[in-house]
């Protein structure tokens, strides 16, 4: 009976302290002020992305990712442990590094992501930026098994993105 009561107890205590988390956020554009029409032409949809803030483009990519039937949520601000985003598909979680950059992305993005794949412990790592990668970011991520998206990627996630209503 006792075992009954503090199993009753500890779920109570633990409904009460998931009630009162903060709620991350729900992805609005519009609030970002980002009223990013996705049937724009393809140039002028990258023109306004490249316009976005870094936070204004990590809620596109998360809102793009969600639509595409993935479950991707923002990590803290700050102390990230080197992973802006959590995804989830099926059973694989990867950890995501979202850089809106105006050059090259280097290899700082990859050494993040690599390292939190295993705080996340998840099981893929990728890094997606508006732009393109240096010839070290491509060397490091081919060793340590992490995707990267560039802006032509990202182009083709958009218009995935289009086709779903």
């Amino acid at each position: 009976m006792d075992i009954i009561v503090f199993g009753f107890v500890v779920f109570i205590l633990i409904v009460h302290i998931l009630e009162h988390l903060p709620k991350p956020p729900k992805i609005n554009l519009q609030q970002e002020k980002i009223n990013l029409d996705l049937y724009l032409h393809d140039s002028q949809i990258l023109k306004k992305i490249d316009l976005m803030t870094g936070q204004q483009f990590e809620n596109f990519i998360i809102s793009i990712l969600d639509r595409l039937g993935y479950v991707a949520s923002e990590t803290a601000t700050t102390r990230d442990f080197g992973a802006d985003c959590i995804i989830i598909k099926g059973s694989t979680t990867i950890v995501g590094q979202i850089k809106r950059s105006k050059k090259k992305v280097g290899v700082k993005a990859v050494q993040e992501v690599v390292g939190a794949v295993k705080h996340y412990d998840a099981d893929k790592a990728i890094v997606i930026s508006n732009n393109y990668f240096s010839e070290e970011a491509h060397q490091l991520a081919n060793s340590n098994d992490v995707e990267l998206w560039n802006r032509l990627m990202l182009m083709e996630l958009i218009q995935c993105a289009k086709k779903i209503e």
